[in-house]
């Protein structure tokens, strides 16, 4: 089995697609396969660290769904409350000994990471109105480049995070989208449009 995470973007896909009216732009990267991600980095804010974490649940969903090779799946949250791209020192976040070096396995014991390479991708996202923001735009244009550049430097995916609307500001779906899927395919990323997920379900 490749990992669940090829049956969740697939999904995210699906629903980008039948929501496709409320996004201009088509994105250019659809698919990581073949060599799906096993192990991510998630970079970003409170979207991924509330209830427990997304990176956590996404960890036992893979794991459930590849009991046999549980083992090569692992998550790691970095994520700053409120912060945009430009808070993170993604650079950083690769260097040796520091940050998903190691992890406690079932039974409380410390398992240390080996190799050079700790992640096969970062998942990223910017503040919740950022990519739209009039004084903040162009700061998520310049550091999504940035900061894809720097993960493919040091062997991983970029890939970025499309957040979803806030309640009484419903016309943010489509401008999120926009603005993800316009830097997605600048940096020939993969876009999880989970924005237009959460948009399409809540209007059923």
């Amino acid at each position: 089995m490749q990992g669940i995470v090829k049956g969740l973007i697939l999904a995210a896909t699906l629903a980008a697609c039948a929501s496709a009216a409320q996004a201009q732009t088509r994105p250019a990267v659809t698919s990581l396969g073949p060599n799906y991600p096993k192990t991510e980095m998630f970079i970003g804010n409170s979207f991924f660290y509330y209830n427990n974490g997304m990176p956590g649940l996404l960890s036992q969903l893979e794991r459930a769904a590849d009991p046999e090779h549980r083992s090569e799946y692992r998550t790691t949250m970095v994520t700053i409350g409120g912060s945009g791209l430009e808070w993170h020192d993604v650079e950083s976040y690769f260097r040796p000994n520091a940050v998903g070096s190691y992890e406690f396995d079932d039974h409380n014991v410390v398992v240390f990471q080996k190799g050079d390479k700790l992640y096969d991708a970062a998942v990223m996202m910017d503040c919740s109105q950022c990519p739209i923001h009039p004084q903040l735009k162009s700061v998520f244009t310049e550091y999504a480049k940035k900061d894809a550049d720097i993960v493919r430097a040091h062997g991983a995916i970029p890939i970025f995070f499309m957040s979803w609307a806030y309640a009484d500001k419903p016309e943010m779906t489509a401008e999120l989208a926009e603005a993800y899927t316009v830097a997605g395919n600048a940096n020939h990323a993969l876009v999880i449009p989970a924005g237009l997920a959460f948009a399409k379900e809540i209007g059923r």
